[in-house]
């Protein structure tokens, strides 16, 4: 499995076995965690977002992200 950043596909069966990050993200401001695959691996998603919820007024909704980087080369001319 190659988890380099923009690791290059020819197909989307290589795409599919690419890692991907998940991310917790609030709706109103965007803020962004990961939750696997990034630093902070094993995040609470819910936990997350209880504490953002808490600091920041009317950030009442969340949702997850999968994401997974990857690169292509460029059709011939």
């Amino acid at each position: 499995m190659n988890t380099a950043p923009f690791a290059e596909v020819s197909t989307a069966a290589d795409l599919a076995r690419l890692e991907a990050t998940v991310y917790v993200e609030c709706s109103r401001c965007v803020r962004m965690e990961p939750v696997r695959g990034g630093l902070v691996e094993g995040l609470d998603p819910v936990e997350w977002a209880r504490r953002h919820a808490g600091k920041h007024d009317g950030h009442q909704g969340f949702r997850t992200h999968r994401i997974t980087h990857f690169g292509v080369s460029a059709p011939p001319a």
